[in-house]
């Protein structure tokens, strides 16, 4: 009911037409506490209409659906009417969203990728439309045509089999305990909730007494010299 209220009010001050001219959308209809769909039908879908904005939406089956989707949608496999998109809108957390920059890096050209919160954990979102931000400011940011730039990790192993593709990621990398938390809120415990799930990862780590060595080795960036000779 809030979203509705909000997206209604805000569905009014969009300018018709907008800055987008299409977009697709996919959704992660399990996001946070199945959330997903809702944001889509109360928010996302309102707003696109009243922007006068063309879109077409998918909900993934399951883990890798959405970078395959957008590899189709970069490549032109999803177009309407012969109107090719103009940016992918993940509508979900951060998982759903690291999926889609793969598929969308490892398509030629490239296209405009954004977020519209719906997850337990909105870290991106919440970097990039501000602090406690939801989804009808996502939206207004997405519908005005802003873009903002960000630095991009790729990894790789040292000696790549054939074939193997870099793995890319925006958000951040974690090791050791950072990853158990991780492991635990986006996988065994993601079914008791966000709110509790968060509460109930940090005192399992921290029971568990895990311990840790490695070493972390940073190769620095080529300079245009290197690159060139």
């Amino acid at each position: 009911a809030r979203f509705r209220r909000r997206a209604r009010a805000a569905a009014i001050a969009v300018p018709s037409p907008c800055a987008r001219r299409s977009v697709f959308v996919i959704v992660n209809p399990h996001a946070g506490s199945g959330d997903g769909r809702v944001v889509y039908e109360d928010v996302v879908k309102p707003m696109l209409d009243r922007g006068g904005v063309v879109h077409a939406v998918a909900f993934t089956a399951g883990p890798g659906h959405a970078r395959i989707i957008c590899e189709e949608v970069v490549t032109g496999r999803h177009d309407v009417d012969n109107v090719p998109f103009d940016c992918i809108v993940s509508v979900s957390g951060d998982g759903l969203l690291h999926e889609c920059l793969n598929g969308v890096m490892h398509a030629k050209p490239r296209m405009a990728l954004a977020i519209v919160p719906a997850g337990s954990g909105n870290g991106v979102a919440e970097t990039l439309y501000g602090r406690g931000s939801d989804a009808v400011v996502a939206m207004r940011a997405i519908l005005s045509g802003a873009r903002r730039e960000v630095d991009v990790l790729a990894m790789q192993p040292v000696s790549p089999a054939a074939g193997c593709l870099p793995i890319y990621d925006l958000h951040f990398f974690c090791w050791a305990v950072f990853a158990d938390h991780d492991h635990l809120v986006e996988g065994p415990l993601r079914w008791i909730g966000p709110l509790a799930k968060l509460a109930l990862a940090p005192l399992v780590v921290i029971a568990r007494r895990r311990c840790y060595t490695g070493i972390v080795d940073f190769s620095p960036r080529p300079t245009v010299a290197e690159t060139l000779y």
